[in-house]
Parts: C-alpha cells; structure tokens; sequence
C-alpha cells in the first residue's frame, strides 16, 4: 500500500517531519499520482487548493490536515473541498470548522519535531518570541513595544521560521528564560509545546495547559504576564511531563490510528 504525506512548498517543514513520524513517502508541490492514501497537509492554495487537488486526485483516499491559517482563510462558498476526512491541530480548528460547514473527524495536533533538554532556567533574563514566516502576523509589533517598557539588562529575540540551525535553537531554548508566541490566529502552536517541555515559563494568544494566556493585541496583559513569568525560577514538572507526553510521536501516532480506522 502506497502512503504519501503531500504539501505546498511552504509546509514542507511540517510535513517532511510528518512523513518521518508516520514512515511514508513524502511530496513536496508534485505530482503523486497513484497512492493508496494521501495525508495532506493544510489547505495553502486557496481559494480553488487547484495545485493540492490536481496534484493528488490519482488518490484513492485523502486525509486534509488543517493547521491554521488555512482554516482562517476558508469561506464555504468556495465548493471546492475533495470527497477526504478532515482532521485538525487544536480544538479551536476543529470548532472553527465546524461553523464553516466542514466535518472534522478527530483533532490531531502534530507532534513536538524538536524535543529540547530539559537545562537550569538561566540567571540572566532573555525573553524569547516566534515570529514565524511572517513577522506582523505573530505578533512583531507587540513584541516591539513590550521590549520598550522592560529594564535594559532583560534581552529580547525574536527569530523567524529556519532562521536558526538545531544546535542555535537548543542553544536557545536553554538560554530563554520566557518564550511568547502571540499570533491572532493559531493552530498546534508547536514551538510553544517544544518550549515548554523543555520547562520555559509561556506567554501565548492561544488556549493551552499550563501555559499563560494573553490577548494578541493586550500590552498591558502582556506586559503584566511577562513580568510573572520573568520571576519564575523552578521548573514546572507537571508541564514539563503533560508536554513530553503530548508532543511525543507514540501519541501523535494513536491519534493517527483512530483516523485510518475510518479510512
């Protein structure tokens, strides 16, 4: 039996670590052709998905991961969704789909692809923050205006998506002491799970265990989280735990098993 996981280029990060997880092939924007059953991850060619659908209807069965902002950007309307089964990477996707009409069958969130040592929260204060692909999306100008309002010997970085190697992001996480993910939309919110395994204290837009919840768009709930969570000294080990288990590939893969069942 032919597996393929298939993305546009701009989700290949997500879905060569995917294939890597679930030990399929992987496509990368090309043309699969025959396969037995193809994961394909997120919507990205909106609004007809004309390369995703083209590139994959010599498919018998499809499984349409949606992990954010395509899920954002989907209006009803549009009719062009393929006969698959419909998954997504948080709860919140999952009801936001649901009110566009769209019938998701389980929420799978992705799992964790970096899994940091878990090291001593450092003395010297840096608080750290995703910028993603686009950095106005995830929040760059809040960022902007915290980093004005905090005491000159607290560092701030922020980085973007492949900005920076394996060994600079361990060395990073090992160096953050607060990690803030502040996007107006989300899905799986992963670099904020890989931190938080790794025990930093995070500041997030999103609903998550154990993670603080602001406002994108909140600076004075920003600053006021930062601030607490820049006092943090000790781990959270429930956190640490709940996240070890959450973002490992054994329960992203029992998770995958409830979803081929209904293939």
């Amino acid at each position: 039996m032919r597996k393929v996981v298939f993305a546009v280029p701009g989700m290949e990060y997500f879905a060569r670590g995917v294939a890597e997880v679930l030990g399929w092939e992987v496509m990368i924007g090309g043309y699969v052709g025959n396969a037995d059953l193809c994961l394909i991850m997120g919507l990205y060619d909106p609004p007809l998905y004309r390369t995703t659908l083209e590139m994959t209807q010599r498919c018998k069965k499809r499984i349409i991961q949606w992990c954010g902002t395509d899920a954002l950007n989907y209006q009803p309307a549009w009719d062009s969704l393929p006969d698959a089964i419909h998954t997504c990477d948080s709860p919140a996707l999952r009801t936001e789909l649901i009110e566009k009409d769209v019938d998701v069958a389980k929420v799978v969130t992705l799992p964790g692809f970096k899994h940091y040592p878990l090291t001593p929260l450092p003395e010297k204060k840096l608080i750290a923050c995703y910028l993603g692909n686009n950095p106005l999306a995830y929040g760059n100008d809040m960022f902007a205006a915290l980093g004005e309002t905090l005491p000159d010997e607290v560092e701030c970085m922020g980085y973007m998506n492949g900005q920076l190697n394996p060994q600079q992001m361990e060395e990073l996480a090992a160096s953050t002491s607060v990690y803030l993910r502040l996007t107006a939309h989300d899905g799986g919110c992963m670099s904020a799970r890989e931190f938080a395994e790794a025990g930093r204290p995070v500041v997030i837009s999103s609903d998550w265990p154990y993670m603080t919840r602001v406002k994108h768009d909140d600076i004075i709930g920003l600053l006021k989280a930062t601030r607490e969570a820049l006092k943090v000294t000790e781990h959270d080990m429930e956190m640490v735990e709940y996240y070890r288990e959450f973002n490992s590939n054994e329960r992203y893969l029992r998770d995958m098993e409830e979803v081929l069942d209904l293939v």
